[in-house]
């Protein structure tokens, strides 16, 4: 049964009290309007405008409620809420109220209490009061007495059909199917209107631009608290060494269920600090957003794997880089950008980030996370990661060497002897140590005196890292767990007294 259906089914039920989710109000009041009787009062509230007709019954039934003249003196009198909604109590048998995004208005218990008035008289004469809103968690008075459904966006089929009558308004051959599951899989998520406008404004007179297209996608994501799209290019073959996971997630990409979009979360034990402490404030906050992150992991069959290693040791980037590897979006979840000042409206927007990401990955959302101190995450957490707790430690002698080259080739570096040794890099060290050489013109050997590398400056927590992965967490790098046991030998000698090099030598 379509959304649809179910509201006329609602109301022609006597269901008072109704809420709808919806990321475009204006569409869907388009529809409510069209499903009723122009002869039935619809009237609109926004804490813009105040009371509005939707319908020619909706504007003649408000003036005889409230003595009003015109729109206008009945805008200035019925933007305080509690107030459009006394009013509302006045319409007659049958009439539908429409409340747009009124659950912002949640922290004030005389809303609520306001609702809660309508229900037994808006039964009793089958007249309606719908909630719009991108999120409508009701507050305790109202849990047994407001029905809530969320509005769906459109299907693949849905944007195709979209797709077609643009084409064809603008003179242009129908996209191929090849076209059609590209330009579904860039708008997916989209609400109908939007992804209308977003395919409209990317046509030309030859075709589809296809950046345009995207950055309206791209937009969108972003205009949801908490969500950033990382637009790096990196791909796995740019980032040396860690073979093994290299090798794991491409596997699991080429497999039934490919990757719709990769959700990344850097250092996720800081988002759930505070998951287990008694007390109110923040730490309420983080448990429910564990709650949630839990419920909808476990919902929609998302998984994923957490990353652990010393800074510089390529987690982040290799987080990042499985994305573009695969040609599907990376969005970052950071749940420290979802905190707001109003009560609830933290856990509303946490809610309103899982709802984007469900729209555009379905059960194909793949989470990947970094993490420095694994012991603090929630048991609960871990066990949602079923592909493992791999282990990024620094690069070994073969990897070290893969890394040299892959950096020397992206900055120009000339292939010279020796390079750095003595200490143990890092893959950010190696980076540093070639980007200070080209832009000093001088040997890589002269650029390493300018950095301090991670193992010299941390060893302490390196090996703590270390021991604490030994044998629990599987290796980046190898098949099987990691194992400290083998010491990196330090493959090159130190060299001294070296010169300046140009940058074409």
């Amino acid at each position: 049964m379509d959304l649809q259906t179910q509201f006329m089914t609602a109301r022609n039920r006597g269901v008072p009290l109704l809420g709808i989710i919806t990321p475009d109000p204006a569409s869907t009041v388009s529809w409510i309007h069209l499903l009723i009787s122009n002869e039935t009062p619809i009237v609109q509230w926004d804490s813009a405008r105040g009371l509005l007709g939707v319908n020619n019954a909706g504007g003649t039934e408000l003036m005889r409620v409230t003595g009003s003249e015109s729109a206008m003196e009945l805008m200035g009198n019925t933007i305080d809420p509690v107030n459009a909604l006394g009013i509302a109590m006045k319409l007659r048998e049958q009439s539908v109220a429409i409340f747009m995004n009124l659950p912002s208005h949640w922290n004030h218990p005389e809303v609520s209490q306001a609702v809660w008035n309508l229900r037994d008289p808006f039964k009793s004469d089958f007249r309606s009061l719908v909630i719009l809103g991108p999120d409508i968690t009701p507050p305790p008075i109202l849990h047994h007495d407001l029905v809530v459904w969320e509005e769906p966006l459109p299907t693949d089929q849905d944007i195709v059909k979209i797709s077609h009558e643009l084409y064809e308004a603008g003179a242009l051959p129908v996209p191929d199917q090849k076209t059609e599951e590209r330009i579904c899989q860039t708008v997916r998520g989209l609400p109908a209107f939007a992804a209308e406008q977003a395919i409209a404004l990317s046509l030309n007179g030859k075709g589809l631009l296809w950046d345009v297209l995207w950055n309206h996608k791209k937009r969108m994501i972003e205009n949801t608290p908490g969500l950033t799209v990382y637009s790096g290019g990196e791909t796995l073959d740019d980032l040396a060494g860690l073979d093994q996971i290299k090798s794991f997630v491409r596997g699991l990409h080429g497999g039934p269920k490919p990757f719709k979009a990769i959700i990344y979360v850097e250092e996720i034990e800081k988002m759930f600090a505070g998951a287990s402490s008694d007390h109110a404030g923040d730490g309420g906050v983080a448990k429910d957003s564990l709650q949630n992150i839990l419920t909808e992991m476990e919902n929609n069959d998302w998984s994923g794997l957490i990353s652990v290693g010393p800074p510089g040791s390529g987690k982040s980037l290799l987080s990042k880089a499985i994305g573009a590897s695969f040609n599907v979006p990376t969005i970052a979840f950071d749940l420290g950008a979802t905190r707001q000042s109003l009560v609830g409206a933290s856990e509303q927007a946490v809610r309103a980030c899982f709802r984007v990401i469900k729209a555009i990955a379905g059960d194909g959302a793949f989470w990947v996370a970094t993490c420095n101190k694994y012991e603090t995450l929630p048991p609960e957490l871990k066990r949602r990661f079923r592909y493992g707790i791999w282990y990024t430690g620094l690069p070994d002698e073969k990897e070290l060497g893969a890394i040299w080259d892959l950096q020397r080739v992206r900055y120009q570096i000339p292939q010279q002897y020796p390079i750095p040794g003595g200490v143990r890099y890092s893959g950010a060290d190696v980076r540093n140590i070639c980007e200070i050489a080209s832009r000093l013109s001088i040997n890589l050997a002269q650029a390493a005196q300018y950095i301090v590398p991670v193992s010299v400056s941390d060893p302490g927590s390196i090996a703590k890292l270390e021991e604490a992965a030994n044998g629990r967490f599987l290796s980046a790098s190898y098949p099987g767990v990691y194992r400290n046991d083998a010491k990196l030998e330090p493959p090159f000698q130190q060299v001294k007294n070296v010169r300046a090099i140009g940058r074409m030598e």
